[in-house]
């Protein structure tokens, strides 16, 4: 669960995946590989991948904790 309990976790209808863990997904498939494009996603590189794009696809309405 990507959630705490008094929460909600957005599920995207089209392909059943909450946002959070689409957003894992995409950025190992290599859209968190930051300007340097070497193929390899480092921690980092996924965690801000994850910051960046989790408030877009919900709109604000679910976003990481630092």
């Amino acid at each position: 669960m990507s959630s705490s309990d008094n929460k909600f976790s957005y599920v995207n209808t089209v392909n059943n995946m909450d946002f959070f863990a689409k957003a894992i997904v995409d950025g190992l498939r290599g859209y968190a590989d930051a300007g340097d494009m070497n193929h390899i996603i480092s921690f980092g590189e996924l965690l801000d991948y994850i910051k960046k794009e989790l408030p877009q696809r919900t709109r604000n309405c679910q976003c990481c904790r630092d």
